[in-house]
């Protein structure tokens, strides 16, 4: 049977109005596979268009991808309006969120079936059995609610990410619109570690896949000549540096191309750990200009026993003293407030936080918050097992889960909650070096006297350790958290 001449709508929830934000990769690779399988895509981002200039008509279904927290609340929006436009349009629920929570989702009655993990081969499946009126039920990878029964299929295999098409669609996004100032190129899915507050766990199921360093490279040659740019981000995965031998055939190739590139990367402190100063020298030479990790805390006790994170902080001090003597840049995200973090815990990841800028004077602490449970980890379940702490149970309270801002930690007492979102808020100008790292109206008058006068408080207070009567951070928690931007 050939494919309906209706459309399918993939759509990305979020505000309408942000500035130049990410391209939602998720809906590239989603309709590259329906495409090359005769089916009209279209793609709508409710960050760049308005939800009330939505066309449905003509759709056989949508199909949203969200992740934990406000999109929840976007997406729900969406699905009210194609409730309201048409009862009878299928509505697909997708990506991490609804995969962690499949069944609390498939209750929503704004959902009509989640396609849980990847969705590139479980929604084409879905779709053709959508098209032809054919049941669904024996299709891998979906939970879905029948007569009040919620039904589950098994896990879909993994799919091989060599046979992703590399001529992706982008003409279906408003491309001009997103930031592509390192244009994103995604090579892998998964990441072998376990750190115990990921969604890599039961989103991934541990494993890691990737792209052959042959295929990265034919990928790159492709956006480079279409596009034009110079700069490229491997950061929209989880772990690019789990294959040394696939990442020196990848930096060689980038060597070979013989042109002025960047590149950007996420990467454990662990694995580059591992590899030797010549292995550094070959990402220099490629072009690396930033690689970013995840320190999260200080104290190994904490690292182990609560994190198991799988990293030393002696692994961290060794690559940045490594990556010191590079122009490779070093970005680093930190938490505090971690279950059973004691203040002498906290102290030793300021301190190590303060080590590590000694080493590398150019170090980039971007985030340093307080720990925020999500869905189906095992932090989540100890902190709900041993503190009484109560996750969302519907689909629609899930909205309202962001940040630390809209969390309270029952493992905190309301005093330290108030400290380290006072220590969080400062930490973001106690490490900003440069203005350009913030809105534009932070280097405008009378803005900017305001920055100058935050960031010298920040930086005075962390330096003596000084974060009792926080009362100019307490002004600024109350005017961030009623005006979200850039913290």
């Amino acid at each position: 049977m050939s494919p309906s001449d209706k459309k399918i709508l993939l759509v990305y929830p979020g505000t309408y109005g942000e500035f130049k934000p990410f391209m939602p990769l998720s809906l590239l690779y989603l309709a590259s596979i329906l495409r090359l399988n005769g089916y009209e895509c279209e793609v709508f981002d409710m960050r760049l268009q308005e939800l009330g200039k939505c066309d449905l008509s003509g759709t056989l279904c949508v199909g949203i991808s969200t992740m934990t927290g406000p999109m929840v609340g976007d997406a729900l929006r969406f699905a009210e309006s194609v409730r309201a436009y048409d009862k009878s349009i299928p509505i697909i629920w997708g990506g991490v969120h609804p995969s962690l929570l499949a069944e609390q989702t498939a209750r929503s009655s704004l959902v009509d079936i989640v396609v849980r993990g990847e969705g590139e081969e479980t929604l084409l499946e879905l779709v053709r059995r959508l098209d032809s009126g054919e049941p669904f039920d024996d299709v891998m990878g979906l939970t879905y609610q029948e007569s009040g029964e919620i039904i589950s299929t098994p896990d879909r295999p993994f799919l091989d990410m060599n046979d992703l098409p590399i001529d992706l669609p982008y003409d279906l996004f408003m491309i001009g619109k997103y930031e592509l100032d390192y244009f994103p190129v995604h090579t892998s899915r998964g990441c072998p570690g376990k750190c115990s507050f990921c969604y890599n766990i039961g989103f991934n199921r541990g494993s890691y896949r990737y792209k052959s360093a042959e295929r990265v490279l034919e990928e790159v040659d492709l956006v480079l000549e279409r596009f034009q740019v110079d700069k490229l981000s491997f950061g929209h995965e989880d772990n690019f540096f789990t294959s040394r031998k696939r990442v020196e055939q990848i930096c060689k190739g980038l060597v070979e191309l013989d042109r002025e590139i960047e590149w950007v990367a996420c990467c454990r402190f662990d694995t580059l750990d591992r590899y030797g100063d010549d292995f550094i020298d070959l990402l220099e030479e490629s072009g690396c200009s930033e690689l970013v990790f995840g320190g999260e805390s200080g104290s190994q006790a904490v690292l182990d026993g609560v994190l198991d994170k799988g990293i030393t902080v002696e692994q961290m001090l060794a690559v940045t003293t490594k990556l010191a003597k590079t122009k490779i840049g070093e970005a680093v995200f930190f938490m505090n407030g971690i279950p059973a973090e004691t203040d002498d815990d906290l102290d030793l990841t300021m301190s190590l936080i303060d080590r590590m800028a000694e080493i590398n004077p150019e170090l980039n602490i971007i985030g340093f918050q307080i720990f925020v449970p999500y869905p189906a980890t095992r932090l989540s379940d100890k902190v709900e097992r041993e503190y009484a702490y109560s996750m969302p149970e519907r689909l629609e309270d899930w909205a309202r889960y962001a940040l630390f801002r809209d969390v309270e930690p029952t493992w905190l007492s309301k005093q330290k909650t108030r400290e380290l979102k006072g220590i969080t808020t400062m930490a973001h100008f106690a490490f900003c070096e440069q203005k350009s790292e913030v809105p534009e109206r932070f280097n405008t008058f009378p803005y900017s006297l305001v920055f100058t006068a935050l960031t010298r408080s920040a930086r005075w207070r962390w330096k003596h350790r000084f974060f009792k009567y926080p009362l100019e951070w307490d002004v600024v928690e109350w005017f961030v958290s009623r005006n979200r931007g850039w913290i």
